[in-house]
């Protein structure tokens, strides 16, 4: 899926730059990356996807509101597939364990 993707212009970002896709000149909201940088960072620092921050919790819960509006009507205007796969590849909590445990 990866290489699919790279032959139609995605652009994986590195650590710290910002996210676009340049085969549709699609330019990722800055408010957007500031917030992925921030997960990103929490990340590396703390080896975990529940970070304490009130803002990234909230930009997390919305992230997972704009997936789930993506799958079910295949658009959003707030979160795009390229974003999803920059999310995908940090491995992003879609689920979180309250919901994952409901499941079980």
């Amino acid at each position: 899926q990866v290489l699919a993707m790279q032959k139609i212009g995605f652009n994986w970002i590195e650590q710290g730059k910002e996210a676009t896709m340049s085969s549709i000149s699609e330019k990722i909201p800055k408010k957007w990356n500031k917030r992925f940088r921030e997960f990103e960072q929490y990340q590396q620092d703390n080896g975990n996807n529940i970070p304490p921050s009130a803002k990234l919790s909230k930009w997390i819960l919305s992230q997972r509101k704009h997936y789930r509006k993506l799958l079910k009507q295949k658009t959003s205007k707030q979160l795009s597939l390229y974003q999803v796969g920059v999310l995908n590849e940090c491995r992003f909590p879609w689920i979180s364990w309250k919901d994952d445990k409901k499941s079980s």
